[in-house]
């Protein structure tokens, strides 16, 4: 209920104020006081806290490969945090009596990509002879976040020795999409060998593929100062420090998985007299969810991001929420302006 009036509220100070400054166009055209313009440019923004839930969840991944690390227990973890989100814009914009007013559009994208790896190696040797157990989990896991924003941005310009010192600010309707492509490879293998009993082994393998794919619509605002440079009647650059609010955290979506098995299993008197591969597949439609989930060989908690059709529940759950991931942050734009 309070996202709903957050979400109508916002909306109609959109409409008003675009309305206002459409009254506001109306009379300085009335009064010949008026240019159009366009204006193109891309910044590099740094993200103030690894976009929220999202690096929660990096976070989450990363304290459990260390804690992995025990005897006959080792893990690797290349992953890092996502500090900077790219972005490209493209604004229409009409400037009067020292007011502007600009409706602009752009693609924002930001990838996080990590690597990290559960390994387990354990050897005996009990009074029969010897054994040997072998896994090893690699996982490949990739965060893809992309968002359109519609933007109306209010300016006010200063003229400064030929140049123009601006501030501007206004709100953003983003169209967000959300993807984790995970690919994980679990190998594992035991054999023994006995003077006493017939020697064993197997082999065992298992392939995943799996996609979560998820939208979200998010209001946010921005706000920053510029300063334009004309080099001609019609052409300036501009260099603009901006910061930007906007968080989604309502995404709806769906996860399909693949996954793809083979065992082999060796027994002395036969040799590997038994060899088997399959496939399974699912999917649903649900919630990209945040919660903390308890592990008690560790006795820690560690976050984590899934699609659900349900919240998750239960005494090994805590801190349930819908995944919130935003683009808050800070950074510099570098523009071209075309004017008539």
């Amino acid at each position: 209920m309070i996202h709903t009036l957050k979400r109508r509220f916002v909306f109609l100070a959109f409409l008003g104020l675009t309305l206002i400054m459409l009254g506001m166009v109306t009379s300085a055209y009335s009064a010949g006081n008026l240019s159009f313009g366009f204006k193109l440019g891309g910044s590099l923004g740094y993200l103030f806290n690894g976009a929220g839930d999202l690096e929660k969840m990096r976070v989450g991944a990363q304290n459990y490969a260390a804690d992995w690390v025990e005897p006959n227990y080792t893990s690797t973890f290349d992953w890092k945090k996502v500090s900077f989100v790219p972005d490209f814009r493209f604004e229409a914009q009409v400037r009067f009596n020292g007011f502007g007013v600009g409706l602009g559009t752009g693609y924002i994208f930001l990838t996080s990509k990590g690597q990290y790896s559960l390994d387990h190696l354990h050897t005996e040797y009990p009074w029969w002879g010897e054994y040997t157990h072998q896994y090893d989990d690699v996982f490949d896991r990739t965060y893809k976040l992309t968002a359109i924003p519609i933007s109306l941005n209010f300016y006010y310009f200063l003229p400064v020795d030929g140049m123009d010192m601006y501030v501007f600010a206004g709100p953003s309707i983003y169209f967000g999409s959300l993807t984790h492509d995970l690919v994980e490879n679990y190998d594992e293998s035991y054999e023994d060998s006995s003077w006493y009993y017939w020697n064993e082994a197997y082999n065992y393998e298992v392939d995943v593929v799996a996609q979560e794919k998820g939208t979200c619509t998010a209001f946010g605002f921005q706000g920053g100062v510029g300063l334009e440079i004309p080099l001609s009647p019609n052409f300036s650059l501009a260099v603009e420090a901006y910061g930007r609010f906007a968080s989604f955290s309502n995404w709806e979506g769906d996860w399909t998985a693949d996954w793809d098995y083979f065992l082999e299993e060796y027994y002395e008197p036969w040799g590997w007299w038994y060899s088997s591969t399959w496939t399974d597949s699912a999917g649903a439609s649900g919630t990209w969810w945040f919660d903390e989930y308890y592990v008690s060989w560790s006795g820690n908690w560690y976050g984590e991001m899934w699609i659900s059709t349900s919240a998750p529940s239960g005494s090994y759950v805590r801190n349930v929420n819908k995944a919130s991931v935003n683009l808050n942050s800070i950074g510099i734009v570098f523009s071209g302006i075309i004017r008539f």
